[in-house]
């Protein structure tokens, strides 16, 4: 199991950086799609750099840090806290989450047209887990605001047509305590 860790404090990972960092493959994305094994052989290589380059935009657009904070927002011991402070500006809520799951499946697809002509859809899944262990949460004013210390580990997997693409687990290294600003809010308005 390998550590990452960001050096900007508001660094995004994606699910891409997360997979690949800097190194994206250009190929074999397309090793699993029809609409790919369908092209003459001749045009292949260009179908699968440009299937490449679409499926990282996708990637790109799926952030980690939302997942966990989609997770959060409804956890339902961060939910009793916010209810807890929502009304007293002088409250604070510490809440331990002591081992918690959290999931996110994505179905994002790539349409393939030959010649302007629609050929095919390219449907891909990633599927996001974190397990987070002796996290400690501070939630004030229903806002969670900042969180100490703890263990998360990440999972993100790729596949097409039932056929596993990309899978990468790790640690997500985070400072002693992280500040969240303003917070977020947990309590929908």
């Amino acid at each position: 199991m390998t550590t990452v860790t960001h050096k900007h404090r508001n660094a995004m990972v994606t699910a891409r950086s997360f997979l690949f960092g800097n190194d994206w493959p250009e190929t074999g994305w397309g090793r699993t799609s029809g609409a790919v094994r369908k092209l003459p052989t001749r045009i292949r290589p260009l179908a699968e750099r440009e299937l490449a380059a679409a499926l990282a935009g996708l990637l790109d657009d799926i952030d980690i840090g939302d997942v966990l904070v989609a997770g959060w927002r409804i956890h339902g011991t961060l939910q009793a806290a916010a209810r807890a402070t929502a009304d007293d500006p002088s409250a604070v809520e510490l809440v331990a989450l002591i081992n918690h799951h959290i999931t996110a499946d994505f179905h994002p697809h790539v349409d393939v047209q030959i010649n302007g002509v629609p050929a095919s859809t390219v449907r891909f899944d990633v599927d996001v887990t974190a397990d987070v262990d002796n996290l400690v949460a501070t939630v004030r004013e229903a806002r969670l605001v900042s969180l100490h210390s703890g263990r998360c580990v990440v999972r993100v997997v790729v596949s097409c047509a039932g056929h596993q693409l990309a899978e990468r687990s790790a640690i997500l290294d985070a400072p002693a305590t992280v500040a969240l600003g303003r917070g977020i809010a947990l309590l929908s308005t």
